[in-house]
């Protein structure tokens, strides 16, 4: 189990984030790039730079990945792979993202 507040101190604005998802028949696809824009306590916003697939979704134009925990949320909760990578199943979908954070 990671530290999320070892990898909030280890992600920085404007660091890049790649996007891969994984479809049921267990291809992957590229789904774009983001650049985290904001960090709070509790979020990491990112906002998409490099179009891919779920670009034509408006709320995909900036994502918001908890950074804590909640009882009752909207938001997935991100499952860190290590201090660079998690996985996030966005919209209960059980389609998972993999998000690579690139370092500027």
């Amino acid at each position: 189990m990671y530290n999320i507040d070892d990898i909030r101190n280890k992600i920085k604005i404007g660091d890049r984030v790649k996007v891969v998802y994984i479809s049921g028949s267990g291809t992957e696809y590229e789904e774009g790039e983001f650049e985290i824009s904001r960090i709070t306590k509790t979020f990491m916003f990112l906002k998409m730079t490099k179009k891919g697939f779920f670009a034509q979704y408006p709320e995909w134009k900036e994502r918001k990945i908890p950074l804590k925990d909640f009882k009752k949320r909207k938001e997935p909760m991100p499952s860190w792979i290590s201090d660079k990578e998690f996985v996030c199943y966005h919209n209960q979908s059980g389609i998972p993202m993999i998000y690579t954070i690139v370092k500027n």
